[in-house]
């Protein structure tokens, strides 16, 4: 079990000191400008983290200012997806921040290079839009949503930290949290054209050193869902420049690519989330929330389609588990559809000419058929000059579905005998008497009886052939380990 903690630095604070009214049990870490240690509030008898500024940045004033500006803008915030800020306090020239103690694990260390289940991402998920949101309703953007600044507790409840780097917006009366262009206050320690934040999970304008708004943050959380789907950082490499570069200009895999599992409307989301252009970016965390809960309601429920009425007018059904957008998310939502959508009835018409719905065609149009020959010759062209081995693969698996189905059509199936064929590593290509056949190893094959040549082929391995006499009524089993 791990406390909330930070990385290794030297501080000066002892076990058993008493720092105002509290008296430091243990250090549980550093990093960044603070050093933090658990507490006892020997007034009220409860166990609180305290943040100190590391003595070599208290002369600093900008670490001074961000240092309580941390604790101005999390103590503004009351959420129960956000730390909770209890003092900021002096004792002696010691600046402190006393917080929520909390038991678990940060996000960063949850995921450890690996995808995080989609259940679990997207009710992690759920709760870092609500706190974003919170922060965002009170002017507020984070400008360091990275996974080190997540924490999961040992309950499952995730909560955002450090808004050391924290910014404040004005927004007048007439304009929504997604309107585009919300005004910077004078409350800022960066110098325009400057850049703040962790670089791998910046946002666009925040590495070009512009003016931020709300959608910087979720461009950042995009990232984030990104490493909790795949377990690899969207905009990753050696150097800073070029992780800015892609940043910038590379547009991102998506998740399937690295994580097969990945539902495809979670995939969109967060490709949403991660568009470079912040016009067309989701522009509420809002937003994003409402569209993981619809994800996550329609994964438990197995939920993919509206259900029409089978009645004399179609009816579209209210859902009533969809809430209606508020605030900013009202100009990103589509709003519900109405209770009851009558479909106003024909005109009556004469008995000679009844009428009669019309039929699609069972066949494709030509101009279809045309396209997909067209598609697949060009594909067949350029992977015999491009890529020839690929090509005589994908000839002999052609090959093979076509004799599977001409076996079918013409009844010789019925007499065959089932071949079991493993191979040790699977996935190997199965070709029998100079025909690749359609599945891989591990595959169960119908043949006639007879003599065959069974050649079993993997990428990076060598080729494996064997001679085998398939009797009437006996099964056999092909099981071959291949060797580099």
């Amino acid at each position: 079990m791990n406390l909330i903690c930070v990385a290794n630095s030297q501080g000066t604070i002892l076990d058993g000191q008493t720092i105002s009214h509290y008296r430091v049990i243990r250090r549980l870490g550093s990093g960044g400008m603070g050093v933090v240690y658990e507490a006892e509030d020997v007034n009220l008898g409860r166990h609180v983290a305290l943040k100190f500024l590391n003595k070599e940045f208290q002369g600093d004033p900008e670490a001074l200012e961000r240092f309580q500006r941390e604790a101005r803008a999390a103590s503004a915030l009351n959420h129960r997806n956000i730390c909770t800020i209890y003092e900021v306090g002096n004792d002696n020239g010691e600046q402190f921040i006393a917080m929520e103690l909390l038991e678990g694990k940060s996000l960063d260390q949850q995921i450890s290079g690996q995808p995080i289940k989609n259940a679990t991402l997207v009710k992690y998920g759920i709760q870092i839009a609500d706190a974003l949101d919170a922060a965002h309703s009170r002017g507020i953007i984070h400008r360091d949503i990275k996974p080190a600044n997540i924490f999961v507790t040992d309950k499952g409840q995730v909560k955002m930290l450090d808004f050391g780097l924290a910014k404040h917006i004005e927004q007048s009366a007439t304009e929504t949290a997604s309107v585009a262009g919300m005004r910077t206050a004078a409350e800022n320690l960066t110098s325009p054209g400057s850049t703040v934040g962790t670089i791998a999970y910046m946002s666009p304008e925040q590495a070009r050193g512009e003016e931020l708004d709300t959608r910087s943050d979720l461009f950042s959380f995009g990232t984030v869902l990104y490493e909790m789907a795949t377990g690899k950082q969207p905009f990753a490499g050696p150097t800073t420049a070029m992780i800015f570069e892609a940043i910038l200009n590379r547009i991102v895999a998506p998740p399937i690519v690295h994580n097969p599992d990945v539902p495809a409307e979670l995939s969109r989301i967060i490709q949403k989330a991660l568009e470079k252009d912040r016009v067309v970016r989701c522009q509420t965390a809002a937003e994003i929330g409402a569209d993981l809960r619809r994800l996550l309601r329609d994964s438990s429920s197995g939920k993919v389609a509206a259900v029409v009425a089978a009645s004399g007018s179609a009816t579209v059904a209210s859902n009533p588990n969809v809430q209606p957008p508020s605030g900013g998310a009202a100009a990103a939502v589509a709003a519900p559809a109405p209770t009851s959508v009558p479909v106003a009835a024909a005109p009556s018409r004469p008995a000679a000419t009844p009428y009669r719905p019309h039929r699609p065609s069972r066949f494709p149009s030509i101009g279809g058929m045309l396209f997909v020959v067209l598609l697949v010759g060009g594909s067949l062209v350029y992977l015999k000059q491009r890529q020839p081995k690929m090509y005589n693969d994908v000839i002999t698996t052609i090959g093979g579905v076509w004799q599977d189905i001409k076996d079918a059509t013409s009844g010789k199936g019925h007499d065959k005998i089932a071949v079991q064929v493993t191979t040790t590593p699977k996935g190997a290509t199965i070709v029998v008497d100079g025909t690749a056949m359609a599945k891989k190893t591990p595959s169960k094959l119908s043949l006639a009886a007879g003599d065959y040549e069974v050649e079993l082929r993997l990428d990076g391995y060598n080729p494996v052939t064997r001679k085998v006499t398939v009797e009437k009524d006996t099964p056999i089993t092909i099981n071959e380990t291949l060797t580099k």
